[in-house]
């Protein structure tokens, strides 16, 4: 079980944000894991939300699912166009088999829904999407 986070949702991830605790309860108590990719993009993204310590714990406690960054290029360079601009996001879900996304980029979830054929998780009420997220 797998989700993708977006790195507009880290910030209310790693403070606990209450839209975010059912994500956190699941990593911790259902063995869910956040897909990860270390694409130049990615990295950058990842860098910037300053989320590098926190992130490396959820590492270290068996919760990432980390996908090589030859996959997601791949199938990166095989999107067609897109509304968003998170390219990067879409193909790490389709590298890794995902199809549940944590994010608040309306954008994205548009792109998301309709390529990778998957669903958003936004807010607590939506929790029941985290059981219904697979991973290869």
């Amino acid at each position: 079980m797998c989700i993708v986070l977006d790195t507009n949702c880290w910030g209310v991830f790693f403070q606990q944000h209450e839209d975010m605790l059912p994500v956190r309860r699941w990593l911790d108590k259902h063995g869910g894991r956040v897909v990860y990719s270390p694409t130049p993009k990615l990295e950058e993204e990842f860098i910037r939300a300053g989320g590098r310590r926190k992130f490396r714990a959820l590492y270290q406690a068996g919760q990432v699912k980390q996908v090589p960054p030859n996959q997601v290029e791949k199938r990166q360079r095989a999107l067609p166009r897109l509304r968003c601009d998170d390219p990067h996001i879409i193909a790490l879900a389709l590298a890794a088999g995902v199809n549940v996304l944590v994010s608040q980029d309306r954008a994205l979830h548009r792109d998301f829904k309709q390529i990778v054929n998957g669903w958003v998780y936004q807010k607590p009420r939506h929790k029941h999407l985290l059981a219904s997220g697979m991973c290869r």
